[in-house]
């Protein structure tokens, strides 16, 4: 049976087989991360704090959200990271999406590196550090303008 329209965008999207709906209330995913939790339901704990910490990052619950996710050996996905790390820096927490886009660059493939290394070098720049953003773009062209080896040399 189709949702309808007014319905579908309360959600998830991220086709899960939890068909509740997306909370914007932190303190009710934090709540219902610690009632799975203490009813032994792992999984679903876990969903609820990793919504919170990742999907609600500027939320005051977030910072417990992600230590219970740490406590349930929970790490997010590359893409769930860099989504938080944007959300902080949309909300003008350039010091704490500075962090996050640095973490995130050490565990990013190559070809997905530079992107993230420009939105740091951005957090950077707006959290007051320009001299570590003007270093690290230094840095990049550095690694960029360096010929690689040939292979076919014999």
């Amino acid at each position: 049976m189709p949702i309808p329209c007014s319905r579908k965008a309360v959600h998830r999207s991220s086709g899960s087989a939890r068909k509740r709906p997306l909370s914007v209330r932190s303190d009710w995913e934090l709540s219902m991360g610690r009632a799975y939790l203490a009813a032994g339901e792992k999984e679903k704990a876990g969903s609820a704090f990793r919504n919170l910490y990742f999907n609600l990052p500027n939320s005051s619950e977030a910072d417990v959200g992600g230590t219970e996710l740490r406590k349930l050996g929970i790490s997010g996905s590359p893409s769930e990271r860099r989504s938080r790390a944007d959300l902080l820096s949309k909300a003008k927490h350039y010091g704490e999406a500075a962090h996050e886009y640095r973490d995130l660059s050490e565990e990013v493939s190559p070809s997905d590196r530079p992107n993230v290394q420009l939105a740091l070098a951005g957090a950077l720049e707006k959290s007051g550090s320009s001299h570590d953003a003007r270093n690290l773009l230094t840095s990049m062209d550095r690694r960029r303008a360096t010929p690689k080896p040939s292979a076919s040399t014999c």
